[in-house]
């Protein structure tokens, strides 16, 4: 969906919006189609991954089978630095590498959250 897409679909619904919140969704949209492979398309986890902290939508069901949509992104093995990622990253499980003599962020999901005390956490589902 593009932004203009969804900023038609806001107009068109049945909610009242204040343009100030309209323009703070479309802002937040954007950010979800940016470096996204399609606009249109989700990609099949099993076959394909994102680019490693590349953002996105991800869909994914919890531990209580609830389906979840969430602002994520993958990061591969071995590619953030620890302290880059993580405040204090000292307290977090960390992988070390021997070649490179420091601490990397466990590659994995985590879905990015702007107002909590991280921006991100780490998804286990």
């Amino acid at each position: 969906m593009t932004v203009e897409n969804a900023i038609k679909r806001l107009e068109d619904s049945e909610q009242e919006l204040s343009y100030s919140q309209r323009l703070a969704i479309a802002d937040i949209l954007k950010d979800f189609t940016l470096g996204c492979y399609d606009e249109d398309t989700w990609i099949d986890m099993n076959k394909e991954l994102p680019k490693s902290r590349h953002t996105v939508l991800a869909y994914y069901k919890n531990c209580y089978t609830k389906g979840r949509t969430v602002k994520a992104i993958y990061v591969e093995p071995f590619d953030i630095l620890a302290e880059d990622f993580y405040e204090d990253w000292m307290d977090f499980d960390c992988d070390y590498s021997d070649e490179k003599d420091n601490y990397y962020v466990k590659s994995g999901w985590y879905e990015s959250i702007e107002n909590g005390d991280y921006a991100y956490y780490k998804i286990n589902d």
